[in-house]
């Protein structure tokens, strides 16, 4: 993962659609290594979000529309990352993104 810096939600939008994974960095977060995973699936027209928690030990995918998962990455973008590898070629997210659909 690494650290970027956005220029504004379109640009989020963009990243997203091109199938770049992002992620949110926090020490709330327990898998990934401490990243909620965000990612854009094109067949859905949703963003599926992984997010995992210490406290409940509870690991889900939730989706999300494509404006709200930018403006939810948008509030975040001090601790955005982005994973090196493009979706396509990421199989731990795809087998996320294979996860039924919750929320």
């Amino acid at each position: 993962m690494k650290k970027i810096d956005v220029l504004d939600k379109m640009q989020i939008k963009q990243l997203l659609y091109c199938e770049r994974v992002l992620g949110i960095r926090d020490d709330r977060f327990g898998c990934f290594n401490g990243f909620q995973l965000w990612w854009y699936d094109r067949r859905n027209n949703l963003c599926g979000c992984r997010e995992s928690s210490w406290l409940r030990g509870v690991t889900r995918v939730v989706y999300y529309s494509l404006d709200k998962a930018a403006a939810i990455l948008w509030r975040h973008r001090k601790a955005l990352f982005q994973r090196q590898r493009l979706l396509r070629h990421d199989p731990k997210v795809q087998m996320l993104a294979q996860l039924r659909r919750t929320g």
